[in-house]
């Protein structure tokens, strides 16, 4: 698996958005003044992925949604996840639609497939069988 870009897009005219960023052959590096965004956009990557992630409301306010694209076996996957409060991830795949997600759980199983990682049944300390996450 390997990080292509990704791209905020803006909440209207007004809005936050990044373009859309290129990540490197083996390393990327951000490097910019404090308070200039940085951290959200490495929040973004997470976000697009399915962990729960609570934006500033001041980027939930400008900023649409997140993008991100990711080579697996050759193929090119998009990740596009609405930001706020509901989940909300849809998979493209040559800009076409692959499936959508309301949930993390859900997500998680498409990423596991994806990769070819084996889900083993898990147990909780309480003695509970619960799945595993991405």
């Amino acid at each position: 698996m390997k990080f292509e870009t990704l791209e905020i897009i803006a909440n209207g005219a007004l809005g936050w958005g990044s373009g859309e960023l290129r990540f490197g052959n083996v390393v990327t590096q951000l490097y910019a003044t404090n308070e200039s965004g940085k951290t959200p956009l490495i929040m973004s990557i997470l976000f697009c992925l399915g962990f729960d992630i609570k934006f500033r409301a001041d980027i939930t306010q400008n900023s649409r949604l997140a993008r991100l694209k990711i080579n697996i076996s050759t193929r090119l996957i998009e990740f596009e996840r609405v930001i706020g409060e509901k989940f909300d991830v849809t998979i493209r795949e040559s800009g076409k639609v692959v499936d959508r997600f309301y949930n993390d759980e859900d997500l998680s199983r498409f990423l596991f497939k994806e990769l070819k990682i084996k889900v083993e049944r898990l147990i909780t300390s309480s003695g509970v069988p619960t799945t595993p996450y991405f």
